[in-house]
């Protein structure tokens, strides 16, 4: 009869360990992959969550020549496990900042732009949005490259980004 008890406990114990692994690794809404890419290197960044604005994770960095090819890929998926999340902001930018690692995402209006692109998206169960970006790298300094949700953290508490620092030298 102990054998049998302690089979028991040690079943319940797996799959209760199995459910908390499963909240814990479904616990994200949105799962999110920005890869940035030039000179013969490829950086890439997972989702992170604002609060704090910088997140949690360190940055990747990818350091370009000025002039050189930059590519961009980027995708969020809608990882919520209850069904679909309406009127969600998507929003992809590439903006100058001071440093490397800046803990301040830099203010998106003025020169320091370089592209600026949102729109509003119902995302469905599993549904995701994907894009490429093409540009020259521009005049050296350093720049964030980064893809945020919009209009979630009212539900969720927070927002969730990837992000990248381009250093781009002579």
């Amino acid at each position: 009869m102990r054998t049998v008890t302690v089979v028991v406990a040690a079943i319940i114990v797996v799959l209760s360990g199995m459910i908390f692994t499963q909240r814990k690794a479904g616990a994200e809404h949105f799962g999110v992959l920005v890869t940035v890419a030039g000179d013969g290197n490829a950086v890439s960044a997972t989702m992170d969550t604002s609060p704090p604005p910088q997140g949690y994770n360190p940055r990747p960095v990818i350091e370009v020549q000025s002039g050189d090819p930059v590519v961009v890929k980027w995708h969020l998926i809608n990882q919520y496990p209850h069904g679909g999340i309406p009127h969600v902001g998507v929003h992809f930018f590439v903006v100058r900042e001071k440093e490397v690692g800046q803990q301040t995402v830099p203010s998106l209006t003025g020169q320091g732009v370089v592209i600026d692109d949102s729109f509003m998206m119902d995302f469905a169960k599993h549904a995701e949005a994907k894009g490429t970006v093409k540009f020259h790298a521009g005049a050296p300094g350093v720049y964030l490259v980064r893809l945020q949700s919009e209009n979630t953290s009212q539900e969720f508490g927070h927002e969730h980004f990837g992000a990248v620092d381009l250093k781009v030298t002579d």
